[in-house]
């Protein structure tokens, strides 16, 4: 959420959202394979989609 206070813009939140989806992917792990990495990157998408009411 300090990302999203540092940059209150649109761009900001949909980002700040990609961030926290992301970092659900990968929580509690110290290490991350390839497919964890995959997650972290849907996740990413999946939080920017859903803040921003959009589908690709």
């Amino acid at each position: 959420m300090n990302f999203n206070k540092a940059s209150p813009s649109t761009f900001g939140t949909l980002v700040a959202s990609a961030f926290m989806e992301a970092g659900k992917a990968s929580l509690g792990k110290r290490e991350l394979s390839v497919e964890d990495l995959i997650a972290v990157g849907k996740g990413a998408v999946d939080g920017i989609k859903k803040r921003g009411k959009a589908e690709i």
